[in-house]
């Protein structure tokens, strides 16, 4: 196969490993619904990460916060946002990192990220998709539910002050006990009995 005269120009001037100053980014990685900034830290990751295929630390790097933010243009706190968004879309996967001084004290280093397979990622996503939806379903069969409750309720009071007769009430209302007090009996000072005077 014969290159063409652009390849054959680029070689020229960079040389045998040319290829090292490209890295891949798959297209699966605009369907994750990510901010612009995630795209781009997660660009920056790509870029950065070992792709060595016989080396245990393949698909993973070493940037700090501040070297992230410099490449893509934000602050520290932005990286740190995002990167956080990034696994939770298991997109990547980091790891606190220690090493050790010269006085023999461990500290921490920098994270180490690990690049996941974007596959996994993408079955995740199927999953949690198909989570979601099975609880806004459940929450919906539970609403309809209730609500069906609720009328049933409503239906069966209504019927029963249809059937309760009118009379029924006006013999309730005779059987409750009267609370009023009777009326004292009054004396007419007329004709009320003075007792006899007795005889000297």
């Amino acid at each position: 196969m014969k290159k063409n005269s652009t390849l054959r120009l680029y070689e020229n001037a960079h040389g045998n490993d040319w290829r090292s100053n490209f890295f891949s980014l798959p297209n699966e990685i605009f369907s994750f619904e990510l901010d612009a900034v995630a795209i781009a830290i997660y660009a920056y990751l790509r870029c950065l990460e070992n792709r060595r295929k016989k080396d245990r630390d393949r698909h993973t790097c070493y940037p700090s916060y501040k070297q992230i933010g410099d490449a893509v243009r934000c602050s520290k706190h932005t990286v740190s946002k995002y990167v956080a968004q990034l696994c939770e879309k298991r997109l990547i996967d980091i790891e606190q990192t220690q090493i050790t001084t010269k006085s023999g004290r461990k500290q921490n280093g920098h994270l180490k990220y690990h690049l996941l397979p974007i596959k996994a990622a993408i079955q995740y996503r199927h999953e949690r998709q198909v989570e979601r939806e099975a609880q806004r379903r459940e929450r919906e069969r539970v609403a309809k539910l209730l609500e069906k409750q609720a009328s049933s309720a409503s239906e069966v009071n209504a019927q029963y002050v249809k059937t309760v007769p009118a009379h029924a009430a006006d013999e309730a209302d005779a059987s409750a006990p009267s609370l009023a007090c009777a009326e004292p009996s009054y004396v007419d000072p007329g004709h009320a009995r003075v007792p006899e005077e007795l005889p000297s």
